[in-house]
């Protein structure tokens, strides 16, 4: 029990920690990088960023290698890269190499605001277009009986 309490602790302590801006070679990375088509890790220049939708703190405290810190459960991750130009970078993944290339970030929606939706978009995410059409009545009329 007091371990689970110490841990709790820690995480809370670890992203109360001021964020730091990157710095060097670090404000190189500050961007959205993709593989393929899919945004795999965007770094924010205030020291915040995402790794798909995880929200997560980052830094390079060693030359090559970025050190992360999820903000759900404080769980910490090392990432050894390497930039290859200014739009590419090499990530190395549980053993595995990803080349990554810069693109433009992808905004994605907080997972508070999912539950606000109005339901008026029939859950697309996309802006209605026109008025919205009310449903008709389901009041029916009793036929009349023929006298």
């Amino acid at each position: 029990m007091l371990a689970a309490v110490t841990a709790h602790l820690l995480v809370a302590l670890v992203l109360a920690a001021p964020l730091t801006k990157p710095t060097g070679a670090a404000k190189q990375l500050v961007g959205a990088w993709y593989q393929g088509d899919t945004q795999y890790i965007q770094f924010k220049d205030d020291g915040t960023g995402l790794l798909g939708m995880l929200e997560m703190q980052w830094s390079v405290d060693k030359p090559g290698t970025i050190h992360l810190v999820f903000r759900e459960d404080g769980a910490e991750k090392n990432l050894a890269y390497a930039q290859n130009k200014a739009d590419a970078i090499t990530v190395t993944v549980d053993a595995r190499e990803l080349e990554l290339k810069r693109g433009k970030p992808k905004v994605f929606a907080a997972p508070e605001d999912k539950d606000k939706d109005s339901g008026k978009d029939g859950g697309t995410g996309k802006p209605v277009k026109g008025k919205i059409k009310k449903p008709a009545s389901k009041k029916t009329k009793a036929p009349r009986a023929k006298t």
